[in-house]
């Protein structure tokens, strides 16, 4: 199937392909507070609040938002009319317990509101420290301990018995910090092992592995970023015990013909997905990506004739 005839396989009310729902339901956590996007607060309130009422809001997730910066998200939030659910993933700093606290109250005070603080970001202690601090954390949350992509595995079965997921990062503002593909698929390699749940932050707001501008300014560096579809792919594949040659080659496709969308599959470095084998990795893989953008995404999707 060619890039121009991807559209007519469209057959649900919506004219959104069931595989892409798989792929993509609640996938992209919106992060415009951070870069490159760095939006004031109230504009990242008011374009979060949009994308709740827009047609594609099947694809968006959380609200990110730093722990440190609650109190001026609820001034901004408190002009918003209460309409859909926020669901919010709040990134705690060094001062943990204060910030722990100040989620505490702040939900007391929205407790009859539709916002909701359901997952807390932070960085990933040592080994021997990381138990004592997921017992400080609330219970009934999802908890995601950042750490790099060359974590060893007894941290990530640490963080996966601790009842709590990884996350990595997958580009950046300069070149250096993207990391190679190589690098990614033995990642994901060891999450399927481990049984570790990860998502994954910057970077990621284009769905083809591409050359762009790492920022928005006009003499931005360029660099080849990982694509939001390879990575989700690569990792279905490393899920379904492709070998990792496979895996890495998902993650290096850089043109549209490498994936061939069906209704109910997908095909990529000659394996098929189903959208059931699909919707259990994002269960319980890879469960969402951050991006700075939640348009990008959506514009390049149209452009590719998915949407």
């Amino acid at each position: 199937m060619t890039r121009a005839t991807l559209a007519s396989h469209a057959s649900d009310e919506t004219g959104i392909e069931p595989m892409l729902r798989a792929l993509l339901a609640n996938a992209v956590d919106y992060a415009g507070l951070f870069p490159p996007a760095g939006v004031e607060m109230a504009k990242a309130v008011e374009r979060y609040a949009s994308y709740l009422q827009s047609e594609n809001r099947w694809m968006l997730g959380r609200f990110v938002l730093p722990a440190s910066r609650l109190h001026e998200f609820e001034q901004e939030y408190g002009l918003v009319p209460e309409a859909e659910q926020w669901k919010i993933s709040c990134l705690c700093g060094p001062n943990i317990t204060s910030e722990l606290a100040e989620i505490e109250r702040f939900q007391s005070r929205h407790s009859e509101d539709q916002i909701v603080i359901d997952c807390l970001e932070l960085s990933a202690p040592g080994i021997e420290h990381l138990p004592q601090l997921r017992n400080r954390l609330p219970a009934g949350h999802s908890i995601y301990f950042e750490v790099p992509l060359t974590a060893p595995k007894e941290l990530l079965l640490a963080i996966r018995d601790s009842a709590a997921g990884a996350k990595i990062r997958t580009g950046g503002l300069k070149p250096e910090t993207i990391p190679a593909a190589p690098g990614v698929a033995a990642f994901l390699k060891v999450c399927v092992e481990t049984r570790t749940r990860f998502k994954a932050t910057a970077g990621l707001h284009h769905p083809l592995r591409c050359v762009k501008p790492l920022t928005y300014d006009v003499d931005a560096p360029r660099a080849k970023m990982h694509g939001f579809l390879n990575v989700l792919l690569a990792a279905g594949l490393a899920y379904c015990g492709a070998l990792e040659q496979d895996v890495l080659s998902a993650l290096k496709a850089d043109s549209s013909e490498a994936f061939h969308f069906e209704r109910e599959s997908v095909s990529i470095s000659g394996r098929s997905l189903s959208a059931s084998q699909l919707a259990e990795m994002r269960e319980n893989l890879m469960t969402s990506f951050g991006s700075c953008s939640f348009e990008e995404p959506i514009d390049d999707l149209r452009e590719l004739q998915l949407l």
